[in-house]
Protein backbone atom coordinates (compact mmCIF):
# COMPACT_ATOMS: atom_id res chain seq x y z
CA UNK A 1 0.00 0.00 0.00
CA UNK A 2 3.17 2.55 0.90
CA UNK A 3 4.63 1.71 -2.69
CA UNK A 4 1.22 2.25 -4.21
CA UNK A 5 0.30 5.29 -2.41
CA UNK A 6 3.66 6.72 -2.75
CA UNK A 7 3.30 5.79 -6.81
CA UNK A 8 0.23 7.84 -7.19
CA UNK A 9 0.79 10.89 -4.93
CA UNK A 10 1.56 13.86 -7.29
CA UNK A 11 5.17 15.17 -6.29
CA UNK A 12 4.10 18.51 -5.54
CA UNK A 13 2.46 17.21 -2.27
CA UNK A 14 5.37 16.85 -0.87
CA UNK A 15 4.12 13.68 1.12
CA UNK A 16 6.17 11.56 2.54
CA UNK A 17 4.91 8.00 3.26
CA UNK A 18 6.42 5.79 6.05
CA UNK A 19 5.95 2.29 6.90
CA UNK A 20 5.79 1.46 10.44
CA UNK A 21 4.28 0.09 13.55
CA UNK A 22 1.46 1.65 15.74
CA UNK A 23 3.14 0.56 18.85
CA UNK A 24 6.77 2.31 17.61
CA UNK A 25 6.03 5.75 15.62
CA UNK A 26 9.67 6.72 14.20
CA UNK A 27 8.63 11.04 15.18
CA UNK A 28 9.58 12.44 18.05
CA UNK A 29 7.37 14.05 20.85
CA UNK A 30 3.87 16.13 20.23
CA UNK A 31 4.59 16.82 16.07
CA UNK A 32 1.35 16.15 14.39
CA UNK A 33 -2.34 18.42 15.65
CA UNK A 34 -4.03 15.08 13.93
CA UNK A 35 -3.89 11.13 13.80
CA UNK A 36 -6.20 9.65 11.63
CA UNK A 37 -6.58 6.10 11.78
CA UNK A 38 -8.60 3.91 9.35
CA UNK A 39 -9.72 -0.04 9.50
CA UNK A 40 -6.36 -0.81 11.30
CA UNK A 41 -6.81 -1.73 14.98
CA UNK A 42 -7.17 -5.18 13.96
CA UNK A 43 -3.47 -4.88 12.89
CA UNK A 44 -1.99 -3.68 15.75
CA UNK A 45 -0.34 -6.47 18.14
CA UNK A 46 -0.67 -3.50 21.65
CA UNK A 47 -3.75 -1.56 21.87
CA UNK A 48 -2.54 0.31 25.00
CA UNK A 49 1.26 0.66 22.77
CA UNK A 50 -0.59 1.68 19.61
CA UNK A 51 -2.46 4.43 21.70
CA UNK A 52 0.43 5.80 24.15
CA UNK A 53 2.23 6.46 21.09
CA UNK A 54 -0.40 8.14 19.10
CA UNK A 55 -0.89 10.17 22.29
CA UNK A 56 3.07 11.15 22.51
CA UNK A 57 3.02 12.69 18.78
CA UNK A 58 -0.15 14.53 19.53
CA UNK A 59 0.62 18.46 20.30
CA UNK A 60 -1.48 19.47 22.86
CA UNK A 61 -4.74 20.21 22.16
CA UNK A 62 -4.07 17.37 18.90
CA UNK A 63 -6.94 15.40 17.86
CA UNK A 64 -7.46 11.17 16.99
CA UNK A 65 -9.98 10.15 14.44
CA UNK A 66 -10.18 6.38 14.82
CA UNK A 67 -12.47 5.05 12.43
CA UNK A 68 -12.62 0.68 12.63
CA UNK A 69 -14.98 -2.07 12.71
CA UNK A 70 -15.11 -2.40 17.22
CA UNK A 71 -15.84 -5.28 18.68
CA UNK A 72 -19.20 -5.28 20.27
CA UNK A 73 -20.57 -2.29 18.54
CA UNK A 74 -22.03 -4.00 15.33
CA UNK A 75 -25.55 -3.36 14.48
CA UNK A 76 -27.47 -6.36 13.52
CA UNK A 77 -30.02 -6.37 10.91
CA UNK A 78 -31.08 -3.40 8.99
CA UNK A 79 -32.98 -0.75 11.64
CA UNK A 80 -35.15 1.86 10.51
CA UNK A 81 -32.85 5.40 10.33
CA UNK A 82 -34.94 6.92 13.09
CA UNK A 83 -34.01 3.91 15.34
CA UNK A 84 -30.20 4.23 14.86
CA UNK A 85 -28.60 5.92 17.61
CA UNK A 86 -26.95 8.98 16.58
CA UNK A 87 -24.32 8.44 19.21
CA UNK A 88 -22.29 5.59 19.34
CA UNK A 89 -21.14 3.65 22.46
CA UNK A 90 -17.17 4.14 22.42
CA UNK A 91 -16.49 -0.12 23.54
CA UNK A 92 -15.19 -0.33 27.57
CA UNK A 93 -11.08 -1.52 26.80
CA UNK A 94 -10.88 1.28 23.97
CA UNK A 95 -12.43 4.30 26.06
CA UNK A 96 -10.45 3.26 29.14
CA UNK A 97 -7.30 3.34 26.84
CA UNK A 98 -7.96 6.22 25.69
CA UNK A 99 -8.95 7.63 29.06
CA UNK A 100 -5.29 6.46 30.56
CA UNK A 101 -3.66 8.63 27.74
CA UNK A 102 -5.40 11.84 28.26
CA UNK A 103 -7.15 11.79 25.24
CA UNK A 104 -10.58 12.86 25.65
CA UNK A 105 -13.74 11.25 23.40
CA UNK A 106 -15.19 14.31 22.09
CA UNK A 107 -17.67 12.58 19.61
CA UNK A 108 -18.43 9.12 17.99
CA UNK A 109 -21.00 7.70 15.57
CA UNK A 110 -21.74 4.41 13.16
CA UNK A 111 -21.45 4.91 9.52
CA UNK A 112 -21.37 3.51 5.90
CA UNK A 113 -17.44 3.67 5.09
CA UNK A 114 -16.34 1.88 1.63
CA UNK A 115 -19.29 -0.45 1.66
CA UNK A 116 -18.88 -1.55 5.76
CA UNK A 117 -21.43 -1.15 7.31
CA UNK A 118 -20.15 -1.28 10.61
CA UNK A 119 -17.99 1.47 10.77
CA UNK A 120 -17.75 3.20 14.07
CA UNK A 121 -15.85 6.50 13.86
CA UNK A 122 -14.31 7.90 16.98
CA UNK A 123 -12.72 11.56 17.85
CA UNK A 124 -10.90 11.95 20.55
CA UNK A 125 -8.34 15.37 22.11
CA UNK A 126 -5.47 15.73 23.88
CA UNK A 127 -5.89 19.18 26.52
CA UNK A 128 -4.80 22.06 25.14
CA UNK A 129 -1.66 22.79 27.02
CA UNK A 130 1.00 25.59 26.12
CA UNK A 131 3.77 23.41 23.53
CA UNK A 132 6.70 25.08 21.74
CA UNK A 133 5.76 22.95 19.04
CA UNK A 134 2.55 24.37 18.39
CA UNK A 135 2.37 26.09 14.33
CA UNK A 136 2.95 29.54 14.67
CA UNK A 137 0.57 32.12 13.21
CA UNK A 138 0.40 31.25 8.59
CA UNK A 139 2.13 27.75 9.52
CA UNK A 140 -0.06 24.77 8.17
CA UNK A 141 -1.34 21.99 11.08
CA UNK A 142 0.93 19.41 11.03
CA UNK A 143 -0.86 15.96 9.96
CA UNK A 144 -0.31 11.74 10.12
CA UNK A 145 -2.51 9.45 8.19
Amino acid sequence: MVATASTVTPGKLAVRYLHARAERLPFTEEVFDLVFTTLSLRHWTDLSAGIAEISRVLTPGGMLVLADVLPGCRRRGRTLPMLRRRHAVVPAELGAVLAAQRLDVIGSDHTRWFRQPDVQVIAAQQPHEVSVNLPTRGQPPRLAT
